[in-house]
């Protein structure tokens, strides 16, 4: 009869790595501190076992559904933006920047827009081509810039934004008159006196007459035609301004834009504006497209040297670019057409806007210094019955407002916070469990390979084996694998996680105090509307 011995060997070898398996198996079973494992291995029927490993089993794939709940909030929806705890002093934030534009564009005795259009149009046909280009070729003089009014001086101003910023705000230690400009209450009000000579004003050129009063950021361009206070003609009107400032706390400048849903000036650079702000990047997301589309620009556009200003016989390619950009924004084609991939106009991070609250009455120029001044100076009444004047008054409705701002809805402290908890609820893990896993399925191996059987160390006083005692039937995750006759490597390894644990248990508490102390209140928007 022949044994092969090789075979003998190899089973030998094989029923030996059994048993060490079985034998690490139930080690790791007995000395878990995650809930569950410890019925596994402890001398329970078949019966047992399947229920209980069945029972772990369900727990760990409830806690997995769970922490991906949690992941995908914090993944997508980090951001909550929310009422500031404190109220803002309006002299903490600069004065609107205030932009008049007239309806009145140009002198009568200069260009006649109504005299001119019956000299081309006299029925109420529609105009053939030709006579539409005739027209348009009269007017197209008006947008090269000084033929119309070169005689016109304008204002020029130049100071410089140095001691504000919208991320940072003013300065410490900036004066109060400072630039750019700060105001507190009517006191404080600008008042601006607009005339106008009633010669021209062409209602056949515009149905609005009057002024439009656009109330900015110092760091905006100001857009007349997207959002404006209209001052009629012979009305004095008063504009309470309520600040409107949104603001973003650091901690979220580690989130990308994407996630935050917003840049931070640093994050994004303009071609034609110094600083970023929606405003700025649709403007000149605006101006690229209809360069791309017209081969020219609106007269109002930033414009690079050498770019052709856009005739008034190419209005109708500006208007149609307008809204051919819009129609490609709303189907999200920009960027696959290669047109503007730089037209992604997220809101900035810190922005400021000035919501306004008008009132007005009758102004009769003309009736009040008849009656202070037509003794004195007769000629002025005449010269003011030839103009029509408006008088506008801007100010700040109140010393302070509550301003928004972004937070971390879900942090990272959160995410940890709800994800221990999970495992905790449906495991019993905590982070020293992560680290026996991590122990039992490295470390413990190779030392159970190379351990060698020696005398145990005797207990030489009563306070080592209270100690001993204590790791033995704690329920502290971690001691036990202290006092468990374990060798001085795995002793020392244990104690560092601990002591690990602690103090970032510690810490965490500690950043929990920190916000309950320091930010207990949130003023939020209700989610529900509220009847009237």
């Amino acid at each position: 009869m022949h044994i092969d011995t090789r075979a003998l060997k190899s089973y030998h070898s094989l029923g030996s790595k059994w048993r060490n398996v079985k034998k690490f198996v139930r080690e790791f079973c007995t000395e878990s501190t995650i809930h569950g494992l410890r019925n596994i291995e402890a001398g329970k029927t078949i019966l047992e076992r399947l229920w209980w490993l069945t029972v772990v089993v369900l727990s760990v794939l409830a806690c997995g559904m769970l922490i991906q709940k949690v992941y995908h909030k914090w993944a997508n929806n980090p951001v909550i933006v929310s009422y500031d705890d404190t109220a803002t002093k309006v002299w903490t934030i600069p004065f609107p920047a205030i932009t008049v534009c007239p309806e009145a564009k140009f002198k009568v005795d200069v260009m006649n827009f109504t005299e001119a259009f019956y000299q081309h149009f006299h029925s109420s046909k529609i105009l053939d081509k030709k006579s539409q280009d005739r027209l348009m070729a009269m007017l197209q003089d008006m947008f090269n810039e000084g033929v119309l009014h070169s005689e016109y001086e304008y204002l020029t101003e130049t100071n410089s934004a140095t001691n504000w910023t919208l991320e940072n705000g003013y300065a410490p230690g900036t004066p109060f008159s400072t630039h750019p400009l700060r105001a507190s209450g009517y006191a404080s009000r600008l008042r601006l006196n607009l005339a106008s000579f009633k010669s021209n004003v062409e209602a056949h050129c515009a149905e609005e007459q009057g002024f439009k009063v656009v109330l900015h950021s110092p760091d905006e361009y100001p857009l007349p035609f997207a959002k404006y206070v209209l001052l009629s003609l012979d009305r004095d009107i008063n504009i309470a301004i309520r600040p409107q400032i949104l603001t973003t706390s650091k901690e979220l400048a580690s989130y990308s834009p994407a996630r935050r849903q917003c840049y931070f000036s640093h994050e994004r650079t303009l071609k034609f504006f110094r600083v970023y702000n929606q405003n700025n990047c649709e403007l000149e997301c605006l101006t690229n497209y209809t360069l791309a589309n017209c081969g020219c620009v609106k007269f109002s556009m930033p414009r690079s040297a050498g770019t052709r200003i856009c005739s008034t016989a190419e209005q109708r390619c500006i208007i149609e670019a307008r809204y051919g950009m819009l129609k490609a924004l709303s189907q999200n084609r920009l960027n696959n057409d290669g047109l503007m991939s730089e037209c992604d106009c997220m809101s900035a991070c810190n922005s400021i806007q000035y919501l306004t609250e008008v009132t007005q009455s009758t102004y009769d120029t003309v009736q009040t210094v008849s009656l202070r001044l037509k003794p004195l100076l007769p000629q002025l009444l005449k010269l003011m019955e030839s103009v029509t004047s408006s008088k506008v008054s801007v100010f700040f409705k109140g010393a302070e407002f509550l301003s928004t701002r972004r937070n971390e809805l879900f942090g990272l402290t959160d995410f940890v916070a709800n994800c221990g908890g999970i495992l905790g609820l449906c495991l019993g893990i905590s982070f020293v469990s992560l680290v026996e896993l991590l122990y039992y399925c490295t470390v413990r191996p190779v030392l159970m390979a190379r351990k060698s059987t020696g005398p145990q160390s005797k207990i030489r006083d009563g306070l080592r084996a209270l100690l001993k005692e204590f790791c033995t039937d704690t329920t502290i995750h971690g001691l036990r694998n202290i006092e468990s006759g374990r060798s001085l490597l795995e002793w020392l390894w244990w104690l560092v996680v601990v002591v690990l644990s602690v103090c970032c248990c510690a810490m965490l508490i500690q950043k929990v105090y920190n916000k309950w102390g320091s930010n207990p209140v949130i003023v939020s928007l209700d989610d529900t509307p509220t009847k009237i």
